[in-house]
Protein backbone atom coordinates (compact mmCIF):
# COMPACT_ATOMS: atom_id res chain seq x y z
CA UNK A 1 0.00 0.00 0.00
CA UNK A 2 2.51 2.07 0.65
CA UNK A 3 4.72 1.56 -2.53
CA UNK A 4 0.65 2.31 -4.20
CA UNK A 5 0.60 5.30 -2.57
CA UNK A 6 4.06 6.43 -3.63
CA UNK A 7 4.07 5.53 -7.35
CA UNK A 8 0.43 7.55 -7.04
CA UNK A 9 1.74 10.68 -5.73
CA UNK A 10 4.91 10.73 -8.62
CA UNK A 11 2.44 9.74 -11.56
CA UNK A 12 0.35 12.73 -10.71
CA UNK A 13 2.74 14.98 -9.80
CA UNK A 14 4.27 13.99 -13.76
CA UNK A 15 1.01 14.03 -15.32
CA UNK A 16 0.32 17.46 -14.04
CA UNK A 17 3.59 19.09 -16.55
CA UNK A 18 2.55 21.22 -18.93
CA UNK A 19 3.25 18.75 -21.80
CA UNK A 20 1.25 18.08 -24.69
CA UNK A 21 -1.75 15.67 -23.71
CA UNK A 22 -0.96 15.24 -20.19
CA UNK A 23 -3.59 16.69 -17.65
CA UNK A 24 -0.95 19.70 -17.03
CA UNK A 25 -1.00 20.34 -20.86
CA UNK A 26 -4.67 20.52 -21.58
CA UNK A 27 -4.71 23.18 -18.90
CA UNK A 28 -1.94 25.30 -20.00
CA UNK A 29 -3.56 25.00 -23.66
CA UNK A 30 -6.69 26.44 -22.38
CA UNK A 31 -4.78 29.11 -20.55
CA UNK A 32 -1.50 29.74 -23.38
CA UNK A 33 -3.58 28.99 -26.04
CA UNK A 34 -0.36 28.79 -29.38
CA UNK A 35 2.23 29.46 -26.25
CA UNK A 36 1.73 26.11 -24.78
CA UNK A 37 4.39 24.54 -27.18
CA UNK A 38 7.17 26.49 -25.33
CA UNK A 39 6.18 25.07 -22.10
CA UNK A 40 5.98 21.70 -23.92
CA UNK A 41 9.41 21.95 -25.07
CA UNK A 42 10.59 23.48 -20.70
CA UNK A 43 8.93 20.33 -19.74
CA UNK A 44 10.90 17.88 -22.34
CA UNK A 45 14.39 19.16 -20.99
CA UNK A 46 13.05 19.10 -16.95
CA UNK A 47 12.16 15.27 -17.42
CA UNK A 48 15.03 14.63 -19.94
CA UNK A 49 17.49 15.98 -17.01
CA UNK A 50 15.52 13.78 -14.26
CA UNK A 51 15.82 10.58 -16.56
CA UNK A 52 19.43 10.39 -15.54
CA UNK A 53 18.49 10.20 -12.55
CA UNK A 54 15.15 8.12 -12.55
CA UNK A 55 15.99 6.79 -15.62
CA UNK A 56 12.18 5.35 -15.49
CA UNK A 57 11.14 9.17 -16.19
CA UNK A 58 12.71 8.17 -19.50
CA UNK A 59 9.73 5.85 -20.97
CA UNK A 60 7.03 8.94 -20.23
CA UNK A 61 9.18 11.36 -22.07
CA UNK A 62 9.13 8.85 -25.20
CA UNK A 63 5.67 8.08 -24.56
CA UNK A 64 4.89 12.60 -24.27
CA UNK A 65 6.69 13.08 -27.57
CA UNK A 66 5.13 10.41 -29.46
CA UNK A 67 1.23 11.32 -29.02
CA UNK A 68 2.47 15.09 -29.50
CA UNK A 69 3.80 17.97 -27.68
CA UNK A 70 1.29 20.30 -28.60
CA UNK A 71 -1.98 20.05 -26.63
CA UNK A 72 -5.43 20.44 -28.03
CA UNK A 73 -6.55 24.05 -29.03
CA UNK A 74 -9.64 24.80 -26.79
CA UNK A 75 -13.10 25.61 -27.64
CA UNK A 76 -13.26 29.30 -26.75
CA UNK A 77 -11.03 30.04 -29.88
CA UNK A 78 -13.46 29.23 -32.15
CA UNK A 79 -16.61 30.07 -30.62
CA UNK A 80 -17.05 32.98 -28.35
CA UNK A 81 -18.24 32.23 -24.36
CA UNK A 82 -20.98 34.53 -23.65
CA UNK A 83 -20.56 37.26 -21.34
CA UNK A 84 -23.38 35.62 -19.27
CA UNK A 85 -22.52 32.29 -19.21
CA UNK A 86 -18.83 33.50 -17.84
CA UNK A 87 -20.48 35.31 -15.36
CA UNK A 88 -22.44 32.60 -13.97
CA UNK A 89 -19.45 30.05 -13.83
CA UNK A 90 -17.58 32.73 -11.38
CA UNK A 91 -20.51 32.83 -9.10
CA UNK A 92 -20.77 29.31 -9.17
CA UNK A 93 -17.02 28.91 -8.61
CA UNK A 94 -17.25 31.75 -6.05
CA UNK A 95 -19.80 29.75 -3.92
CA UNK A 96 -18.30 26.83 -3.80
CA UNK A 97 -15.47 28.16 -2.73
CA UNK A 98 -16.90 30.33 0.29
CA UNK A 99 -19.58 27.79 1.44
CA UNK A 100 -16.65 24.13 1.50
CA UNK A 101 -13.72 25.52 2.14
CA UNK A 102 -12.58 24.68 5.83
CA UNK A 103 -10.80 27.88 7.43
CA UNK A 104 -8.80 25.94 10.09
CA UNK A 105 -7.76 22.90 7.26
CA UNK A 106 -7.67 19.17 8.77
CA UNK A 107 -5.24 18.80 11.22
CA UNK A 108 -3.17 15.53 11.12
CA UNK A 109 -1.03 15.05 14.80
CA UNK A 110 1.30 12.26 14.84
CA UNK A 111 1.04 11.28 18.08
CA UNK A 112 4.81 10.62 19.32
CA UNK A 113 7.43 10.14 17.16
CA UNK A 114 10.86 7.81 17.67
CA UNK A 115 13.79 8.28 20.22
CA UNK A 116 17.41 7.36 19.18
CA UNK A 117 19.83 6.46 21.03
CA UNK A 118 23.49 6.23 20.38
CA UNK A 119 27.00 7.14 20.91
CA UNK A 120 28.30 10.26 20.11
CA UNK A 121 31.57 9.13 18.76
CA UNK A 122 33.23 5.84 17.50
CA UNK A 123 37.28 5.16 17.86
CA UNK A 124 38.98 3.42 15.14
CA UNK A 125 42.32 2.25 15.25
CA UNK A 126 43.80 2.47 11.65
CA UNK A 127 46.89 0.69 12.29
CA UNK A 128 44.47 -2.54 13.01
CA UNK A 129 42.86 -1.53 9.30
CA UNK A 130 39.30 -1.78 11.37
CA UNK A 131 35.58 -0.75 10.63
CA UNK A 132 34.04 1.16 13.22
CA UNK A 133 30.83 -0.18 14.60
CA UNK A 134 27.94 1.42 15.91
CA UNK A 135 24.75 0.49 18.26
CA UNK A 136 22.02 2.54 17.41
CA UNK A 137 18.25 1.93 19.49
CA UNK A 138 15.31 2.98 18.20
CA UNK A 139 11.92 3.78 20.48
CA UNK A 140 8.89 3.97 18.40
CA UNK A 141 6.23 6.18 20.08
CA UNK A 142 3.83 6.24 16.86
CA UNK A 143 0.87 4.71 16.01
CA UNK A 144 2.42 2.79 13.32
CA UNK A 145 4.61 0.56 12.63
CA UNK A 146 8.22 1.81 11.11
CA UNK A 147 11.31 0.50 9.32
CA UNK A 148 14.08 2.91 9.95
CA UNK A 149 16.82 3.50 7.20
CA UNK A 150 20.49 4.82 8.08
CA UNK A 151 22.42 7.20 6.23
CA UNK A 152 26.50 8.83 6.89
CA UNK A 153 27.01 11.31 4.92
CA UNK A 154 30.67 10.69 3.05
CA UNK A 155 30.78 7.24 4.55
CA UNK A 156 29.43 3.63 3.45
CA UNK A 157 27.54 1.13 5.98
CA UNK A 158 26.13 -1.95 6.75
CA UNK A 159 23.35 -2.48 8.93
CA UNK A 160 24.20 -5.93 10.31
CA UNK A 161 21.47 -6.77 12.29
CA UNK A 162 18.42 -5.55 13.49
CA UNK A 163 14.43 -5.76 13.66
CA UNK A 164 13.12 -5.60 9.94
CA UNK A 165 10.30 -3.24 11.74
CA UNK A 166 9.67 -1.71 14.71
CA UNK A 167 5.97 -2.10 16.39
CA UNK A 168 4.04 1.12 17.99
CA UNK A 169 5.06 1.37 21.38
CA UNK A 170 8.27 -1.00 20.71
CA UNK A 171 12.47 -0.50 19.96
CA UNK A 172 14.96 -2.17 18.17
CA UNK A 173 18.78 -2.04 18.16
CA UNK A 174 20.61 -1.95 14.92
CA UNK A 175 24.22 -2.79 14.90
CA UNK A 176 26.26 -0.67 11.67
CA UNK A 177 29.34 -1.60 10.39
CA UNK A 178 30.90 1.92 9.00
CA UNK A 179 33.19 1.17 5.87
CA UNK A 180 36.58 3.69 7.58
CA UNK A 181 38.84 0.73 6.48
CA UNK A 182 40.15 2.46 3.53
CA UNK A 183 39.82 5.85 5.50
CA UNK A 184 43.33 7.27 5.28
CA UNK A 185 42.94 10.27 8.20
CA UNK A 186 44.41 10.81 11.20
CA UNK A 187 42.94 13.33 14.50
CA UNK A 188 38.92 13.32 14.24
CA UNK A 189 36.29 14.06 11.51
CA UNK A 190 32.70 14.93 11.83
CA UNK A 191 29.67 12.83 10.07
CA UNK A 192 26.39 14.04 9.53
CA UNK A 193 23.62 10.65 10.28
CA UNK A 194 20.34 10.83 9.29
CA UNK A 195 18.22 8.05 10.33
CA UNK A 196 14.56 7.97 8.28
CA UNK A 197 11.23 6.36 9.42
CA UNK A 198 8.61 7.82 7.61
CA UNK A 199 7.14 9.90 9.62
CA UNK A 200 10.30 11.23 11.02
CA UNK A 201 13.76 12.13 10.09
CA UNK A 202 16.67 12.51 13.01
CA UNK A 203 19.33 14.29 12.32
CA UNK A 204 22.48 14.21 14.32
CA UNK A 205 26.81 14.17 14.52
CA UNK A 206 29.10 11.50 14.59
CA UNK A 207 32.27 12.01 15.43
CA UNK A 208 34.95 9.15 14.54
CA UNK A 209 38.33 9.12 16.18
CA UNK A 210 41.05 7.74 14.05
CA UNK A 211 44.22 6.12 16.04
CA UNK A 212 47.37 5.74 13.39
CA UNK A 213 50.63 5.97 15.67
CA UNK A 214 54.01 4.38 14.45
CA UNK A 215 55.32 4.89 16.74
CA UNK A 216 53.82 6.04 19.81
CA UNK A 217 54.43 9.63 20.52
CA UNK A 218 52.96 9.76 23.86
CA UNK A 219 55.39 8.55 26.31
CA UNK A 220 55.83 8.27 30.14
CA UNK A 221 55.76 6.47 33.43
CA UNK A 222 53.09 4.54 32.60
CA UNK A 223 52.37 0.74 30.51
CA UNK A 224 52.11 1.78 26.87
CA UNK A 225 49.98 -0.55 24.39
CA UNK A 226 50.53 -1.15 20.77
CA UNK A 227 49.05 0.33 18.21
CA UNK A 228 49.14 3.53 19.20
CA UNK A 229 47.45 3.30 22.53
CA UNK A 230 48.83 4.17 25.85
CA UNK A 231 46.78 3.19 28.91
CA UNK A 232 47.55 5.29 32.35
CA UNK A 233 46.74 4.86 35.88
CA UNK A 234 46.19 7.86 38.17
CA UNK A 235 44.81 9.18 41.49
CA UNK A 236 42.42 11.65 41.99
CA UNK A 237 44.48 15.09 42.69
CA UNK A 238 47.54 13.69 41.55
CA UNK A 239 49.49 14.88 38.65
CA UNK A 240 49.63 13.56 34.95
CA UNK A 241 52.77 13.81 33.12
CA UNK A 242 52.76 13.23 29.69
CA UNK A 243 55.69 12.85 27.66
CA UNK A 244 55.40 14.00 23.87
CA UNK A 245 57.96 13.15 20.90
CA UNK A 246 58.34 14.08 17.51
CA UNK A 247 59.52 10.45 16.77
CA UNK A 248 59.34 11.54 12.51
CA UNK A 249 61.28 13.45 10.19
CA UNK A 250 59.26 16.48 9.33
CA UNK A 251 57.82 19.17 11.92
CA UNK A 252 54.46 18.13 13.51
CA UNK A 253 51.64 20.83 14.44
CA UNK A 254 50.51 18.86 17.25
CA UNK A 255 47.12 18.81 18.23
CA UNK A 256 45.33 17.30 21.37
CA UNK A 257 41.20 17.22 21.65
CA UNK A 258 39.14 15.79 25.14
CA UNK A 259 37.01 13.36 24.11
CA UNK A 260 33.82 13.63 26.18
CA UNK A 261 34.72 12.46 29.95
CA UNK A 262 32.16 14.09 32.60
CA UNK A 263 35.25 14.75 34.57
CA UNK A 264 36.64 17.68 36.33
CA UNK A 265 40.31 17.70 34.13
CA UNK A 266 42.79 20.75 34.89
CA UNK A 267 45.72 21.39 32.48
CA UNK A 268 48.61 23.11 33.71
CA UNK A 269 49.42 26.37 32.02
CA UNK A 270 52.57 27.60 34.01
CA UNK A 271 53.25 27.28 37.47
CA UNK A 272 50.49 28.39 39.28
CA UNK A 273 47.13 28.61 36.76
CA UNK A 274 45.38 25.00 36.43
CA UNK A 275 43.21 25.39 32.72
CA UNK A 276 39.85 23.90 32.80
CA UNK A 277 39.45 21.03 30.20
CA UNK A 278 35.59 20.29 29.11
CA UNK A 279 34.91 17.67 26.46
CA UNK A 280 35.67 17.59 23.52
CA UNK A 281 37.83 20.59 23.57
CA UNK A 282 41.31 21.95 21.83
CA UNK A 283 43.54 21.05 24.69
CA UNK A 284 46.33 22.92 22.38
CA UNK A 285 44.17 25.94 20.76
CA UNK A 286 45.51 26.55 17.30
CA UNK A 287 47.86 23.24 17.87
CA UNK A 288 51.83 23.71 18.63
CA UNK A 289 54.75 23.13 16.07
CA UNK A 290 57.11 20.43 17.32
CA UNK A 291 60.09 19.92 15.42
CA UNK A 292 61.83 16.48 14.46
CA UNK A 293 63.17 14.70 17.51
CA UNK A 294 61.79 16.78 20.38
CA UNK A 295 59.67 16.51 23.34
CA UNK A 296 57.43 18.09 25.54
CA UNK A 297 55.91 17.56 28.77
CA UNK A 298 51.97 18.35 29.54
CA UNK A 299 50.82 18.26 32.96
CA UNK A 300 47.05 17.64 33.94
CA UNK A 301 45.39 16.73 37.18
CA UNK A 302 41.95 14.65 37.91
CA UNK A 303 39.73 15.75 40.68
CA UNK A 304 37.15 13.01 39.72
CA UNK A 305 37.53 9.50 39.50
CA UNK A 306 36.54 8.08 35.84
CA UNK A 307 37.62 7.08 32.53
CA UNK A 308 39.18 10.37 30.50
CA UNK A 309 40.44 9.83 26.65
CA UNK A 310 42.76 12.25 24.73
CA UNK A 311 43.50 11.55 21.03
CA UNK A 312 47.04 13.66 20.23
CA UNK A 313 47.52 14.12 16.45
CA UNK A 314 49.14 15.49 13.55
CA UNK A 315 49.30 15.32 10.15
CA UNK A 316 49.27 11.62 9.39
CA UNK A 317 50.36 10.32 13.10
CA UNK A 318 48.04 10.06 16.25
CA UNK A 319 47.72 8.52 19.30
CA UNK A 320 44.76 7.42 21.84
CA UNK A 321 45.59 7.83 25.63
CA UNK A 322 43.14 6.77 28.09
CA UNK A 323 43.25 7.15 31.46
CA UNK A 324 41.79 5.43 34.18
CA UNK A 325 41.90 7.95 37.21
CA UNK A 326 40.72 6.07 40.33
CA UNK A 327 39.47 7.19 43.87
CA UNK A 328 41.76 7.84 46.24
CA UNK A 329 40.95 4.57 49.15
CA UNK A 330 39.44 5.61 52.56
CA UNK A 331 42.51 4.36 54.49
CA UNK A 332 45.02 6.64 52.63
CA UNK A 333 42.90 9.53 52.68
CA UNK A 334 42.83 8.95 56.47
CA UNK A 335 46.48 8.36 56.86
CA UNK A 336 46.76 11.45 54.69
CA UNK A 337 44.67 13.63 56.85
CA UNK A 338 46.29 12.71 59.98
CA UNK A 339 49.89 13.18 58.00
CA UNK A 340 48.42 16.68 56.70
CA UNK A 341 47.12 17.63 60.22
CA UNK A 342 50.17 16.92 62.24
CA UNK A 343 52.41 19.31 59.63
CA UNK A 344 50.07 22.23 60.57
CA UNK A 345 50.83 21.32 64.12
CA UNK A 346 54.07 21.65 63.74
CA UNK A 347 53.76 24.45 62.06
CA UNK A 348 51.89 26.33 64.48
CA UNK A 349 54.28 25.09 67.00
CA UNK A 350 57.24 26.18 65.56
CA UNK A 351 55.95 29.97 64.66
CA UNK A 352 54.71 30.04 68.86
CA UNK A 353 57.97 29.32 69.90
CA UNK A 354 59.61 31.90 67.91
CA UNK A 355 56.78 34.49 68.85
CA UNK A 356 57.73 34.21 72.54
CA UNK A 357 61.39 34.46 72.28
CA UNK A 358 62.71 37.26 73.88
CA UNK A 359 65.84 39.02 74.96
CA UNK A 360 66.48 36.16 77.32
CA UNK A 361 66.12 33.39 75.01
CA UNK A 362 63.39 31.04 74.74
CA UNK A 363 60.61 30.55 77.25
CA UNK A 364 60.56 26.70 79.33
CA UNK A 365 57.29 26.22 77.97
Amino acid sequence: MEFAGYSGLISTALNALPLGFLDGGLVSSAISGKNQIYLSIVSIIILLTLSFIFPFILILLIISVIIGIRGPAPLNNLIKIPKKAMITAATIVTSILIFTMVPAGIQVNHNGGITVNMPSYVIVNKNWHENATLKVSIVNHGAGRITPQFYIDNLSMVVNNGPMYINPGGSGTYNISIMTYNTNLSGYKDYKMLIYTGMQTYNGTLKVYYIKSTPTMVSGNYSNTSSGTVVIGAMVGSNITLKISNNLNYTMNLQAVSISNGMDIFKLTNSHIWENITASSNIFGNGIMLPPDHSINITFRALTPGTWIILFYSNNTSTLVIINVHAVHKRFTFSFFLLFHQQIQNILQAQYAHDLQGPWGAYSQ
